[in-house]
């Protein structure tokens, strides 16, 4: 990077610090939901949105330089214990009970192992969240817990699998004068390498099938619109 990329770099952090104010919406959701795609997407079609970039694994942070520039909105799992009594729109994004608790267990987020590679959202988790010694167990009701948690605060609630469909909604509650637009924009904007070995997906499926909680995210996945298949494959 030259001197003067360096520069407009440091002025760049510099007027997004002495700039900053709180987000006027949020979209919470479970980790693994899609939030990077739709603060993406509605960066691109202008409503300013950034991706954890306010409540962060530290809690709500205002002068973030990593913050999106002009951001009036906010898209992150971690605004849930933050959002109660605050003047701010308080939007809820699902996404399918096996994409999630399988992409959770696939990248090893709740693996002893592997709890370095995400210390700062592990220390998150583990203060907001009874973490078993079971990955399985606790990808399972994490799902179930932290969405309950999203459908307390929510004023609404949608599929990212819809995302475009619900686009009307969505601006209706966090920008009323934005003039409704379209992003080509991939679904898989925030992938990542599964982490563990070997048939990870039957040893997930029967555990899931084996959960003391599976009427609970059954009925659940119903409640967002999805179906009772929250095992995959078989």
């Amino acid at each position: 990077m030259s001197p003067i990329q360096q520069l407009r770099l440091r002025l760049g952090h510099a007027a997004n610090l002495a700039l900053a104010t709180p987000p006027r919406f949020v979209i919470m959701a479970s980790p693994r939901s899609g939030t990077a795609y739709a603060a993406q997407y509605l960066t691109r079609i202008g409503v300013r949105c950034s991706h954890e970039g306010y409540f962060t694994p530290e809690g709500p942070k205002l002068w973030n330089k990593d913050r999106r520039f002009g951001a009036v909105g906010d898209v992150s799992w971690m605004s849930v214990p933050f959002v109660a009594g605050k003047p701010i729109k308080r939007l809820h994004q699902t996404r399918h009970p096996w994409t999630v608790i399988s992409s959770l267990y696939r990248i090893g987020l709740f693996d002893p192992a592997l709890r370095q590679r995400y210390r700062r959202y592990r220390d998150f988790i583990d203060a907001h969240f009874d973490v078993g010694d079971c990955p399985i167990d606790n990808c399972v009701r994490w799902y179930v817990d932290w969405n309950t948690r999203c459908e307390a605060e929510a004023e609404m609630r949608y599929q990212v699998e819809a995302f475009e469909t619900a686009l009307p909604r969505i601006l209706a509650t966090v920008a009323p004068s934005t003039e409704l637009s379209w992003a080509d924009l991939p679904a898989n904007t925030n992938s990542r390498e599964t982490q563990i070995g070997g048939d990870w997906v039957s040893r997930l499926s029967e555990g899931i099938c084996n959960h003391p909680r599976l009427v609970e995210l059954k009925a659940m996945s119903l409640r967002y619109g999805y179906d009772e298949a929250v095992a995959g494959p078989s």
